[in-house]
């Protein structure tokens, strides 16, 4: 059921008896999910949801239609109030697929500007002659690990927080590494 259709329903209903009060209620409901369902087609567009965060917003979404289509059946009171809640529900949901998918932007900038000062480290401790071919050879093997690790994690759309502190202690791991050479020569 699209969003006109709701909203002749709405003014259906109001034709047949309704108070004035409750079909104004109703209308700015409407327009609010229509408003709610513009917001989650452009943030699609821009890229703005990560695949997790989508779905989730597309279930609340799904369950205020329901409510929704409830409201309009019942045409009461606590249906109106019920419909709020749900789409002060989706809202919720909508910022914080936002917030998740900006986090996930600078989780994955901090992780590329670490991968970069390895990659640094490596270079100046063999150009100093503090890291053997070998050890280079070992260490990129290991950087090549991590990485791969991380697109691997990246392309499921979703990093639990043991697998991101299990990521970072790999970090650590690998800047201990690097820079434990650095005393040796």
């Amino acid at each position: 059921m699209n969003k006109q259709t709701l909203i002749a329903l709405a003014a259906f209903a109001t034709a047949l008896g309704c108070t004035a009060a409750r079909a104004d209620t109703m209308q700015r409901e409407l327009n609010h999910h229509a408003a709610q369902e513009a917001r989650i087609t452009a943030d699609e567009a821009r890229g703005t949801l990560n695949p997790a965060s989508d779905a989730a917003v597309h279930k609340q979404a799904a369950l205020v239609d329901r409510v929704e289509a409830d409201a309009l059946a019942a045409n009461n009171a606590a249906s109106l109030r019920q419909l709020g809640y749900a789409e002060r529900d989706l809202d919720r949901t909508i910022s914080n697929a936002l917030q998740a998918k900006r986090l996930e932007r600078m989780h994955a900038s901090v992780a590329d500007a670490r991968e970069a000062q390895q990659q640094r480290w490596i270079a100046a401790e063999f150009r100093r002659g503090k890291l053997g071919a070998d050890q280079a050879a070992a260490l990129e093997r290991d950087q090549a690990a991590i990485e791969s690790a991380q697109a691997a994690l990246d392309r499921r759309g979703h990093e639990t927080v043991n697998q991101a502190l299990r990521q970072q202690h790999r970090q650590d791991v690998q800047d201990w590494a690097i820079l434990r050479h650095h005393g040796e020569a």
